[in-house]
């Protein structure tokens, strides 16, 4: 992604900002120029206790308690999630592009402005963590854009198991997570992807 640094720079300030006022939920600047479908840039950052976690050869060490994901990206709408319990091959490989066939039949519902501070789990389906500017909700615990960036901070304190319909804290959990965001073409090809492993300290 073009200027990096900046945009590391940009992520831990407005991260810093906007975690200690918990009243600024939505902060909202027009960006200059709409997301190409499927076409945008991202990065993904891990924080936890108030300090960025190193993701590293695609695996980053917490320990079990509440965590922040961070997703930063130029001119992007919205970006899937996906949380598992098992390691999938196919997207563990960078360099695979897959197409998921009923993409959107298969995105979950999460709740509005995750009150809750959760990952829904699930082997084959999906969430999508948006910020549309003709909404006055999304499912993040902070959105908001800074020129052509686009910031998207999900808060995560317990897993929602969808099989069992039950929750689970993080401290409870046995084993480690596996966490995989993308962008997709409209006929469900991924065109950008980052898959990390979660391991418990």
């Amino acid at each position: 992604m073009h200027h990096k640094i900046s945009i590391i720079i940009l992520s831990l300030f407005f991260f810093s900002f906007v975690a200690c006022d918990s009243t600024k939920r939505v902060r909202l600047d027009k960006a200059k120029t709409p997301a190409g479908y499927g076409q945008a840039d991202f990065e993904v950052k891990i924080f936890q206790f108030g300090k960025e976690s190193p993701v590293e050869g695609g695996q980053v060490y917490l320990q079990k308690e509440p965590f922040t994901i961070v997703l930063i990206g130029k001119y992007l709408d919205g970006i899937y999630s996906h949380t598992s319990f098992k390691e999938n091959p196919t997207f563990s490989n960078p360099a695979t592009k897959p197409v998921i066939e009923s993409l959107a039949s298969r995105v979950m519902a999460e709740t509005a402005f995750n009150g809750d501070q959760e990952l829904m789990a699930s082997d084959d389906a999906y969430c999508y963590w948006f910020l549309d500017d003709s909404k006055s909700w999304h499912r993040l615990n902070r959105a908001f854009r800074v020129e052509e960036y686009t910031f998207l901070e999900k808060d995560v304190a317990q897993v929602w198991f969808i099989e069992d319909e039950k929750a689970v804290k993080l401290k409870e959990l046995e084993e480690n997570l596996f966490l995989y965001f993308f962008v997709a073409e409209e006929n469900g090809k991924i065109s950008k992807g980052d898959y990390i492993k979660v391991i418990w300290n």
